[in-house]
């Protein structure tokens, strides 16, 4: 069995992982357990990491006890770092047996979480075309299938919670003819809307403000 503490780093924004491993084969692929270097292989791809062991050891324990000198409070604090607990705890059980520790690292895995991945415009892209694809493939596979309204009626109560939901969502600058006012032309027989900002140049051209629904044929 091989004991060694190793480190992980990001190669496209430099932000790094330290933990300790033991293993029958140094070579094994290994490249860390920790939520979020996980999740930022996951993002960027295992080419864009690249792993340093830093120091065998002949026992696990002396692994965790170097680990512990070197994944401090100040260094978990950081913000260039994944690691979530300091070094030396051996387990998840052990890391999380703590509660005030354990209330640091949610909130910490929280922040890192919406600044790393919902907040960042290329993962909601990435994620929007996956969920795209993958939502066009189940659906030429006939294993997703639009839901059938036909005969189906929404309750009352839920008309209600519907109309207040867009009455909201539709008024003032939420419309979509917000700042537009609608004219017509007798000559052309047609209404349209134009920005309230060009009213005065379509009524010298000739238009009427105000929309008419029906004119009278030629």
């Amino acid at each position: 069995m091989v004991h060694y503490v190793y480190k992980i780093t990001n190669l496209k924004n430099g932000m790094f992982y330290i933990g300790k491993h033991s293993t029958e084969h140094v070579d094994d692929g290994y490249m860390g357990s920790g939520k979020l270097v996980r999740r930022a292989i996951s993002k960027y791809g295992a080419e864009n990491f690249k792993k340093e062991i830093l120091q065998f050891f002949e026992t696990a324990f002396d692994a965790l006890l170097y680990e512990k000198e070197l994944v401090t409070e100040e260094l978990v604090e950081r913000k260039d770092t994944y690691n979530l607990t300091v070094g030396g705890s051996g387990s998840w059980y052990a890391a999380n047996a703590n509660v005030e520790l354990r209330k640091i690292k949610n909130a910490k895995a929280a922040r890192s979480m919406n600044s790393k991945t919902w907040a960042d415009p290329e993962f909601r892209e990435r994620q929007r075309i996956r969920l795209s694809e993958s939502s066009k493939r189940l659906h030429a596979e006939g294993r997703l299938q639009a839901p059938d309204w036909n005969g189906r009626k929404h309750a009352d109560e839920t008309k209600k919670k519907i109309g207040a939901a867009n009455s909201k969502h539709q008024s003032g600058s939420g419309n979509s003819n917000f700042g537009n006012v609608w004219i017509h032309s007798l000559v052309e027989k047609k209404s349209i809307r134009v920005p309230n900002s060009e009213l005065e140049s379509w009524l010298a051209k000739g238009w009427i403000k105000g929309r008419k629904m029906k004119f009278e044929q030629a």
